[in-house]
């Protein structure tokens, strides 16, 4: 393992540790619902969704959030969390582009070493 592959991994672990860790011990000091539930939902009736009527892709189907950058799509989820209430996530927004920037960083350093996938798709 890299010393960048070590960047973004203590990053995104700390990321964890202060910032996913303690929001969710405080969701649950609150009594407020998981961001995701834990087990089925025993009042519903059913899990099915139809799926939407839609004949055909357009363009916007294929867009990326943020303009295609990592900066970006980081600054459109930070105003998600926000206008969703969720300041303290929303806060944590420069954490989250300083992993991107080390994941960047490291794919930036090509290593010479081809991926097996490369090749087995041909």
């Amino acid at each position: 393992m890299s010393s960048t592959e070590k960047e973004f991994a203590q990053l995104a672990g700390a990321f964890f540790d202060d910032v996913i860790e303690p929001l969710a011990g405080v969701k649950r000091a609150e009594g407020c619902c998981s961001y995701f539930p834990a087990g089925p939902d025993e009042d519903a009736v059913t899990y099915y969704e139809a799926p939407s009527p839609v004949a055909r892709m357009t363009r916007a189907d294929f867009e990326f959030v943020g303009n295609g950058t990592a900066a970006g799509l980081v600054a459109e989820l930070a105003r998600h969390w926000d206008q969703g209430g969720e300041r303290e996530l929303a806060a944590a927004a420069p954490r989250l582009l300083a992993i991107a920037d080390a994941i960047k960083r490291r794919n930036a350093q090509p290593s010479g070493n081809v991926d097996i996938f490369c090749y087995t798709l041909f």
